[in-house]
């Protein structure tokens, strides 16, 4: 055999090859729209929701924050540990963690903001229940989902506005 003249055989790809090779990639390209998307926020804000509005008794909730803002006034705190007397339909939520902050009340710049609890807000970014007096307002934008009075959600879009 002469090498000199030799050339090497073209190789030939099965014709299945390609079309796995462009599926693989649709797919890469639609997961990567999939997780940049707000799609996936979505999902999980629409999973609190449901947990906390069918497990929760909303005026047990309310009660059970009330007394807790009561017995933190004026003073700031992020914990887990309020598990003592918690209303039992807060255990059932699962897949976000239970902690909670106490926000007392403040005057900043001549603006009051009434005392609220935050709830399942231990995930940065992740949704989570706002609880306070009934007399608590319930902001109107895209990132809120109001559930009764003093009582609304947080959808993560709007995190940095609750910081």
């Amino acid at each position: 055999m002469n090498c000199i003249g030799w050339q090497s055989m073209p190789m030939r790809t099965p014709p299945y090859a390609k079309a796995i090779l462009a599926v693989f990639l649709w797919a890469v390209v639609l997961l990567i729209i999939y997780v940049r998307s707000p799609f996936p926020a979505l999902l999980t804000t629409r999973s609190l929701v449901r947990q906390v509005t069918n497990n929760i008794d909303p005026v047990e909730l309310q009660q059970w924050a009330t007394n807790l803002l009561a017995h933190h006034e004026g003073e700031y705190s992020f914990d887990d540990s309020y598990d003592t007397n918690i209303p039992a339909g807060l255990k059932k939520v699962q897949g976000f963690p239970l902690i909670m902050r106490v926000d007392p009340e403040r005057h900043d710049f001549l603006v009051a903001e009434s005392p609220k609890i935050w709830i399942f807000c231990g995930t940065k970014g992740g949704p989570f229940l706002v609880v306070g007096y009934p007399t608590l307002a319930t902001p109107s934008n895209q990132n809120i989902i109001p559930w009764k009075p003093g009582m609304f959600f947080v959808h993560d879009a709007g995190m940095e506005k609750w910081r």
